[in-house]
């Protein structure tokens, strides 16, 4: 994979199904290294000008390949950071590659939204947030 793949706005580039067959393939090579094997289709289940999410069933469980714009490719680094220093803070990255902002996750369960719904939003975060910091 080339890396000065151009990002655009992100929507322009994620929309297209080359994208999404070169993004697959990146994927579908990033799991047969560690063992893992797609076993169904890929959805893309977010696209926004900031990112887009793919998710994959693997026969270990569902994966998330999360492709950052140039505004936030800078969180697959972080995230690498994060792991390292804080490991049982967050999931164990599968793939990573800071160049072009691509990081393959396992599912993490509910997002916060499905596991609080009696709590907005807002309010989860101005808790969760500062422990995260």
């Amino acid at each position: 994979m080339s890396t000065d793949l151009d990002h655009g706005t992100g929507i322009e580039v994620w929309s297209f199904a080359s994208w999404r067959e070169m993004a697959v393939s990146w994927l579908d090579e990033r799991l047969v290294a560690v063992g893992f094997e797609c076993t169904g289709e890929v959805e893309q289940l977010h696209l926004r000008p900031w990112a887009t999410v793919l998710k994959a069933p693997t026969t270990c469980g569902p994966v998330w390949l999360r492709a950052a714009g140039p505004g936030t490719a800078f969180e697959v680094g972080l995230y690498e950071i994060l792991q390292r220093d804080v490991p049982d803070h967050v999931l164990s990255s599968i793939a990573t590659d800071v160049i072009i902002g691509w990081i393959v996750l396992p599912d993490g369960g509910l997002s916060l939204g499905e596991r609080l719904p009696e709590v907005s939003l807002i309010e989860a975060m101005v808790t969760i947030l500062p422990q995260y910091g």
